[in-house]
C-alpha cells in the first residue's frame, strides 16, 4: 500500500519504539510526544529521515499534531511552552514576556522566545520562578511589527531582547531578515550571552541585517565566569566570538553587569578588552528586582556613576553612555494606550502565564497578564471574566480578577 508522507519545515519526527511513542521536535528546541496508541488510527506508520509516513486518514493526522502542540515543552528548560501564532488568538502587544513592546521611543523591542541556556546568579528574570515559556511564530511577529513601525516618525531600531537567550529561537536569521525588510527600520540589535554563537551564525545574522551585538560578559576569569553563569560556561569560546564580532562591520556593546563584591576585579580587564576590540563598554549596575535573583547588595546609581567616572579617567574610555547621543534613541509616537489603570474590563482567559499565579487574557487586541492568587487558572481558561487593570505602562497591561 502507498503511504502518505508528511514533512514539515519546522517539525522533525523521531521514532522511539522503546517508549512506544514518536517524539516531534519543533523549532529545534521544543518537543511533544505522541503515543503509538494514538497513532493506530492512521494504520501502519513509520518515521524516515525525520519525516512521518502513514497509510490513511490524513485529516486525523493533522488533528493529532494540533493536539500535540497543547503539550509542547522546552528541551532546554523542560517547561510547558505556549506557541503564539496567527491563529492562536493571542495578541502580541500587551505582555512584557513575549511579542512586541513599545516604550514610546524609536526603539521597538521584540521578544520571540523565553528561556535561557544559562542561569546567571544576578538575572533580573529568575527563570526558576517561571513555569511557562512562550515562543512566537516568525511571520506573525514580523507582520504585527510592521504595523507598529508604521506609527513611528523617526528611523526605527528593532531590538531583539528576550526573557532569556534569543539564540534559542531557531528562525532567528529569518526573523532578522524579515525585520530588515520593513520600511523605516534602520538598525537591528540583539542581546546575547554569546555562548551559542559561532562564526557562521554571526555571519548569517549580519548578512540578514543585524547591525549591533549587545554581548553579555561578566568575567574573563574561567572560574568566576562559571560561578556567575551558574552553568557550564566556556569563557574561551565567548571571548573568541567577541573578538570575531569585532572584525565585522557592526557595532558591538560589551555589557557586563557589575555586582559589587562578586566581579569587582573583572571590570577593568573587560574595559581593556573593549578598547582592544573597539567595542562600546556598557557597564550595568546590578539592581535587585522583586521577581529576579538576589546576587548581593545593590549600590545607588549615584555611587555607580562615581565609580565609572574614576574608571573613565584611568582607562581613557567613555563609560557613561547617553541613549540619545550614543545610540540615537529619542522619544517617538507610541502605540495608542487602550486601557488605563483602574479600568474594569471583560477579559477572555486563553492560557497560563509565566508565573504560577498568572493567566494570559485578551481584550480589544491586547494581551493582559492577570494575577490570581487563588491559582485557579486551569478552571478559568476559555472563560470571560471581569478584570481590574492594575498596570498600564508602555502598552504592558496587568490586571486582577474583580
Amino acid at each position: 500500500m502507498n503511504m502518505i508522507e508528511r514533512s514539515y519545515e519546522q517539525l522533525k519526527f523521531i521514532d522511539k519504539p522503546e517508549k512506544k511513542l514518536v517524539e516531534i521536535i519543533f523549532l529545534d528546541h521544543f518537543y511533544f510526544n505522541i503515543d503509538y496508541d494514538e497513532l493506530e488510527i492512521l494504520g501502519n506508520f513509520k518515521v524516515e529521515k525525520g519525516n512521518f509516513l502513514f497509510e490513511r486518514k490524513e485529516t486525523k493526522f493533522d488533528h493529532i499534531i494540533d493536539r500535540g502542540f497543547s503539550d509542547l515543552k522546552s528541551r532546554i528548560t523542560g517547561k510547558k511552552v505556549i506557541y503564539v501564532h496567527k491563529n492562536s488568538n493571542i495578541p502580541l502587544i500587551g505582555n512584557g514576556s513575549f511579542g512586541i513592546v513599545d516604550r514610546g521611543t524609536n526603539v521597538i523591542e521584540i521578544k520571540p522566545v523565553c528561556g535561557c541556556n544559562i542561569d546567571c546568579v544576578y538575572c533580573s528574570v529568575d527563570e526558576n520562578r517561571r513555569g511557562v515559556d512562550f515562543v512566537v511564530e516568525k511571520d506573525y511577529l514580523v507582520d504585527e511589527l510592521e504595523k507598529v513601525v508604521a506609527i513611528k516618525k523617526h528611523p526605527v531600531e528593532i531590538h531583539i531582547g528576550c526573557q532569556g537567550e534569543p539564540l534559542l529561537y531557531s528562525p532567528l536569521v529569518e526573523l532578522i531578515r524579515g525585520c530588515s525588510n520593513i520600511s523605516n527600520v534602520k538598525k537591528i540589535s540583539i542581546d546575547t550571552n554569546v555562548t551559542l554563537l559561532n562564526e557562521k551564525r554571526i555571519d548569517d545574522m549580519i548578512e540578514a541585517g543585524l547591525t549591533q551585538f549587545n554581548s553579555s560578559l561578566n568575567s574573563l576569569d574561567k572560574n568566576r565566569s562559571i560561578k556567575i553563569a551558574n552553568s557550564k560556561y566556556n569563557i574561551d569560546h565567548v571571548e573568541k566570538m567577541i573578538r570575531y564580532i569585532s572584525t565585522k562591520p557592526v557595532t558591538q556593546v560589551i555589557a557586563p553587569v557589575w555586582v559589587q563584591s562578586l566581579n569587582d576585579e573583572d571590570i577593568e580587564p573587560i574595559i581593556e578588552l573593549c578598547k582592544e576590540t573597539n567595542s562600546i563598554c556598557g557597564i550595568q549596575n546590578y539592581l535587585s528586582y522583586s521577581l529576579g535573583k538576589n546576587a548581593g547588595k545593590s549600590i545607588t546609581m549615584e555611587n555607580f556613576y562615581d565609580k565609572l567616572k574614576i574608571l573613565e579617567k584611568k582607562h581613557d574610555i567613555k563609560l557613561i553612555i547617553s541613549l540619545k547621543d550614543d545610540f540615537g534613541i529619542v522619544p517617538d509616537a507610541p502605540i495608542p494606550r487602550i486601557f488605563k489603570k483602574g479600568d474594569v474590563i471583560n477579559v477572555e482567559i486563553v492560557s497560563p502565564g509565566r508565573m504560577g499565579n498568572e493567566m494570559i487574557g485578551i481584550a480589544e487586541g491586547r494581551s493582559i497578564s492577570i494575577y490570581d492568587n487563588k491559582k485557579e487558572i486551569n478552571k478559568k481558561i476559555g472563560k470571560i471574566i471581569p478584570v481590574k487593570i492594575i498596570r498600564s505602562k508602555h502598552n504592558i497591561y496587568a490586571g486582577e480578577p474583580v
